[in-house]
């Protein structure tokens, strides 16, 4: 009885870790293309619209790769269930930036948090905090 109790909770947690990962997948796929930069807001400070607009980021599969650094491929891991959703980011070097992402038709919002930093509770990023806060546009093809 115990044994058939503990197969039945092993095939309920396999069955729930497929369907999140569907959606990971799903969302993801959302995401795929080019996205131009509107607005970037790092420690507070806002980044001038000359220098932030002239940034692109491409997502390819799970990786997110910068115009200005194209070698610098990060890999984008996605949580759609979380409130607000959960957008992590590991470097080259292993270091992971966690984050909250919303996707409202062709605009893209990220807030990240520095590496080793709390994830972010709000798309702020407030006068000395260690958060970077973007607005992204899809760019058409």
């Amino acid at each position: 009885m115990i044994r058939n109790i503990a197969l039945v909770g092993i095939v309920t947690l396999s069955a729930a870790s497929v369907l999140a990962d569907e959606k990971a997948n799903k969302a993801l796929k959302a995401l795929q293309g080019e996205w131009k930069v509107e607005k970037m807001v790092a420690s507070g400070e806002q980044v001038p619209a000359e220098k932030a607009t002239k940034l692109i980021l491409t997502f390819k599969d799970s990786q997110l790769i910068p115009n200005d650094m194209p070698k610098d491929v990060a890999t984008v891991k996605l949580d759609p269930d979380r409130k607000p959703a959960w957008f992590d980011l590991t470097d080259l070097s292993k270091e992971t930036m966690l984050g909250i992402y919303e996707l409202t038709g062709d605009t893209l919002k990220i807030c990240l948090a520095d590496p080793g930093g709390d994830r972010p509770k709000e798309f702020a990023s407030p006068k000395g905090g260690k958060t970077a806060y973007m607005v992204l546009k899809r760019v058409s093809k």
